[in-house]
């Protein structure tokens, strides 16, 4: 058989492996549709031991911390009563006001370094969690079949009326209907009771976020 021939028969064959690619990505089948999921993470975190714990430590050492700064302000505030008393210009005087200026100064830089500290371990304490949640609202999303969730926020109708509340309470309430995610959402798209649930159990140690396997 001449080449020509032989050639000849085999495009078809080549033509059918080009269109091979396209053949298969017609046949595939369609994206899958997600699957929406929300969670209320107010009412989580709030139900959540380890935050309560944490909380408990914070409000524990923000009340040591207190403690030390009050005794200070009280002395303070004695000293001040009493220093106008003295006699002017005496040497009794002029130490005790050299003492109050120390002392006033050391109350500063310890209210400002007691407060940085706070922050500190409050943000730390904050990030616990949420990586916490990131976690578990990962693990609970993959039980249900869940490829999106978002954040559920109940904003309580207002009480008064909103045309007794005051600026900062009216402020409040514009603020949370801002942040608000979803604005309805069905009973079966609400995984916050399953989160709850599972966020009861201690969570595994981890170095890094997790994700669910694919």
């Amino acid at each position: 058989m001449p080449i020509s021939n032989k050639l000849t028969r085999t495009l078809p064959l080549v033509s059918l492996l080009a269109l091979a690619p396209a053949i298969v990505v017609m046949q595939a089948a369609p994206p899958r549709e997600p699957v929406v999921g929300v969670v209320d993470v107010i009412r989580v975190i709030e139900q959540y031991p380890k935050y309560i714990e944490l909380s408990k430590q914070l409000a524990a050492m923000r009340n040591d911390y207190g403690s030390g700064i009050d005794a200070l302000t009280k002395q303070l505030d004695e000293m001040r009563v009493s220093i106008p008393l003295m006699v002017a210009g005496s040497e009794d005087r002029i130490d005790k006001e050299h003492e109050y200026s120390q002392l006033a100064r050391h109350h500063d830089h310890l209210g400002k370094k007691l407060a940085a500290r706070l922050k500190q371990v409050d943000l730390r304490n904050t990030l616990t969690v949420y990586e916490d949640l990131d976690y578990a609202i990962a693990r609970v999303a993959e039980k249900r079949g869940i490829t999106l969730v978002l954040t559920k926020q109940n904003v309580p109708r207002a009480n008064p009326s909103v045309a007794e509340l005051d600026e900062i309470t009216l402020q409040r309430y514009v603020q949370g209907y801002d942040r608000r995610q979803v604005w309805h959402a069905s009973k079966e798209l609400d995984l916050t009771d399953d989160l709850i649930k599972f966020m009861m159990t201690p969570l595994p140690e981890r170095t890094k976020p997790s994700t669910p396997k694919k």
